[in-house]
């Protein structure tokens, strides 16, 4: 009657505590920034966006240090209906 319990210790995995980030920034702003780098600087030939979009990353990135759900949470604050015009 005596017996032990044995527990049971696994590793937690950072993969499913943290949002996945491309250099340093969120999947989907990553992905919004460079497709607009090349859908204006290919089609329009405008080549003075390029520092522009680095400018942009290098926020994107800063803003992701303090909080990796800033911009998750400034889409769904965006995307809510203003049902009350106080």
């Amino acid at each position: 009657m005596d017996e032990k319990k044995e527990l049971l210790l696994f590793p937690l995995l950072k993969s499913l505590t943290q949002q996945i980030l491309l250099c340093g920034a969120p999947r989907k702003i990553i992905i919004l920034n460079t497709m607009f780098a090349f859908l204006f600087i290919l089609s329009f030939k405008t080549f003075y966006l390029i520092p522009i979009n680095l400018i942009i990353h290098c926020l994107s990135v800063y803003i992701t240090k303090f909080d990796e759900q800033f911009f998750e949470c400034l889409h769904r604050y965006l995307s809510k209906k203003k049902f009350y015009g106080v």
